[in-house]
């Protein structure tokens, strides 16, 4: 053989081997978990019995076997060590999988999610507080909340809230809640079983949405309430829908506290002006009436805080809000009433708008009406018998109509 030949022959070799490893590397996945303990709040008799508790993780796929049936297949398997665990293993392509954590003889909790060549997944054990038997820990995945695949109805919710520092929101979850009522089947948003953890106040949740659908996103902080600290509590409406993309942000008044506990204001904005969300969200929540509104409702809750803070206060206060002191600030609950009357003008004339009703039933579905008899709120979801598929009329038209009968 020439010289020339071998060293073709090497070279090949040496790319086929390079080919092989790149090809393996790239089917490695990485499951890294953590074990969070409040810092306080935990008897120190209980705190021993977290440390030394035995802890398996275990990976592990559903698989056709040569009968046919689903079987589970172990994918990788670990244990906590100073209260971290980190698995690896091999996958050939996005798969829906299952993590179980086993403490001693308890129950396995369980946990889906979706693993993939490459991807780095992490999830926490939340230990809620073992000194009480009535609160249960959680499983939750961090940050993303992914499904399998590429689909054409497939929808995501991202959110960015580490622009608020006023509050602790180290320990926070963030999940969907859907309003509409009995979702098309296919449809993959189950209330709260989407909960992620934040990372550095941001999330991410996607789902699949087979029609315009209405949904809650919370953000809930928790961390607080054991260094007896407020908590943060935010919520916002928002349409989901194939295709699309809703992003999450604090508005100006999120950093505080409404009175009697509501929860702070959010902003969802949609990537695409055609979306039934920003038709009908984003019809007041854009407006600069409501914007204008949103920030005399900031500076009323702070007003009224700094006020409750110290008797003394007062007069620096006046001093400091002197560009403000011809006009004069009310309540935050008068506000907020204002706020609710902008929304409820918008949704009203949506729900009114017969030429499209699909944004119609959502203004519906988010409360337009709300307040009239119950005569009246039966005349109005009655328009969508002859506006709506038959389906969808019977899946959340119908049950509304029936509650209204009901408690007629």
């Amino acid at each position: 053989m020439s010289k020339t030949l071998i060293g073709l022959s090497i070279v090949v070799s040496i790319a086929i081997l390079i080919g092989h490893s790149y090809a393996e590397e790239t089917k490695r996945f990485t499951v890294s978990g953590e074990w969070i303990v409040p810092e306080s709040g935990i008897p120190s008799k209980y705190q021993n019995v977290v440390d030394i508790r035995q802890t398996s993780v275990v990976i592990t796929r559903a698989v056709l076997n040569d009968e046919g049936q689903f079987e589970n297949s172990v994918l990788a398997t670990s244990v906590f060590k100073d209260r971290k665990v980190v698995l690896e293993g091999e996958i050939d392509a996005p798969t829906d999988v299952l993590i179980s954590v086993t403490r001693g003889k308890e129950e396995p909790m369980e946990l889906e999610t979706v693993l993939g060549p490459g991807s780095n997944t992490s999830f926490a054990l939340w230990d809620r507080d073992n000194s009480s038997p009535n609160v249960k820990d959680q499983l939750l995945l961090v940050e993303e909340f992914r499904v399998v695949g590429e689909s054409d109805s497939k929808f995501t919710i991202t959110g960015d809230l580490s622009s608020i520092v006023d509050k602790d929101l180290s320990v926070a979850k963030a999940y969907i809640q859907v309003q509409s009522s009995n979702p098309k089947t296919g449809s993959i948003l189950s209330d709260k079983s989407n909960a992620v953890f934040l990372r550095d106040g941001r999330f991410a949740i996607e789902g699949i949405a087979q029609e315009p659908l209405l949904v809650k996103v919370w953000v809930i902080s928790y961390f607080g309430v054991i260094r007896d600290v407020e908590r943060y509590i935010g919520v916002v409406n928002a349409v989901v829908e194939p295709g699309a993309h809703i992003r999450i942000s604090p508005s100006t008044s999120s950093s505080s506290f409404a009175p009697g506990a509501r929860a702070s204001e959010l902003m969802a904005t949609s990537d695409k002006e055609s979306s039934f969300h920003h038709k009908v969200i984003e019809s007041w929540q854009s407006s600069e009436e409501y914007l204008r509104k949103m920030d005399e409702y900031a500076r009323a809750i702070m007003f009224e805080a700094q006020q409750s803070q110290s008797d003394s206060g007062i007069e620096e206060e006046q001093t400091e809000t002197e560009g403000t002191k011809e006009e004069s600030i009310n309540a935050p609950y008068d506000v907020h009433r204002e706020l609710s009357s902008i929304r409820d003008a918008f949704l009203s004339s949506i729900a009114g708008d017969l030429k499209d009703p699909m944004s119609a039933l959502l203004a519906m579905e988010l409360g337009a009406g709300y307040g009239i008899t119950e005569s009246n709120q039966l005349e109005n979801w009655n328009k969508f018998a002859d506006m709506l598929d038959q389906d969808t009329v019977a899946r959340r038209v119908v049950p509304q109509i029936e509650l209204i009968e009901k408690i007629r």
